[in-house]
């Protein structure tokens, strides 16, 4: 199987960090943010990925450079310029790259999750078993609506009926998008032609309004919010403390000596 890591963002909100490193190149406990997702891709048994960049390239390609010693898959790229293309053209550019997946997973390069089983398997098991032309990983979160635009999702299903702060008129649960896209091929005939498609608003809600099946997936797992440098303090302290006091949390454990290159001075500071 194939993966994407959408890593071409501009950083705005870590600025003036994201000044001289891409957000996805930032160390977090010694690991680049991107080490996360790419660990958890690695362990579905995805054989390649293609990570997108824009701004500052260079330092999304320094930080992977290293990480393949450890990693068994390929890392292609898919630079955008001058303009970025944003997450639905992104995917869209590189629709030559999944031409032989049926299904392929995208990412955010900078989305930070530990699960507590069997990490994404049950979450791609799910979107193929439902046919589903797209499915969501998401999670419980009190900001959902509010700090964070939800997932609603009909109340008796699995079906996305909006994405968004504002909640549709039809009794719904919302939650939070964590970072994690599984997609269908026919997902390439949504992606309109239009400058800079958004993968939410310009293809995922206009298959919804025409009956196609998008679900989201609730999984037993911890997301951490590093989204501005409060948020990412707060969790590479936390991370760090934990790592400390339990070192039988095989979660976190097993993904840092992974990389045990980078592990042998984890000190959770700002970059």
């Amino acid at each position: 199987m194939k993966a994407m890591l959408l890593a071409a963002g501009h950083g705005t909100r870590f600025r003036p960090y994201t000044d001289k490193l891409a957000k996805p190149a930032i160390s977090f406990l010694n690991l680049p943010l991107l080490a996360f997702p790419l660990y958890q891709l690695e362990g579905l048994g995805i054989t390649d990925t293609i990570i997108n960049t824009h701004h500052l390239p260079d330092t999304i390609h320094r930080a992977v450079a290293p990480l393949s010693e450890w990693l068994n898959m390929n890392i292609h790229f898919s630079h955008e310029a001058p303009n970025i293309l944003n997450s639905g053209g992104g995917i869209k550019n590189v629709a030559p790259f999944f031409a032989d997946q049926q299904n392929f997973i995208v990412a955010n390069a900078d989305t930070l999750i530990l699960f507590k089983e069997q990490g994404l398997t049950e979450f791609c098991n799910f979107h193929q078993q439902q046919q589903a032309l797209a499915t969501l990983l998401v999670c419980s979160h009190p900001g959902v609506g509010v700090q964070f635009g939800g997932v609603w999702v009909e109340a008796q299903s699995s079906q996305v009926i909006s994405i968004g702060k504002q909640a549709p008129p039809q009794p719904s649960q919302a939650l939070h998008y964590a970072g994690y896209l599984m997609l269908h091929q026919r997902i390439f005939s949504f992606i309109p032609d239009s400058e800079s498609p958004h993968i939410f608003t310009d293809v995922l809600l206009p298959a919804i309004a025409q009956g196609e099946k998008v679900l989201a997936y609730n999984m037993n797992m911890e997301w951490f919010e590093t989204g501005d440098l409060q948020s990412y303090t707060q969790a590479a302290d936390g991370l760090y403390q934990r790592y400390l006091a339990q070192p039988n949390d095989k979660s976190l454990q097993s993904l840092i000596a992974t990389f045990d290159f980078f592990a042998t001075n984890i000190i959770p500071t700002p970059p």
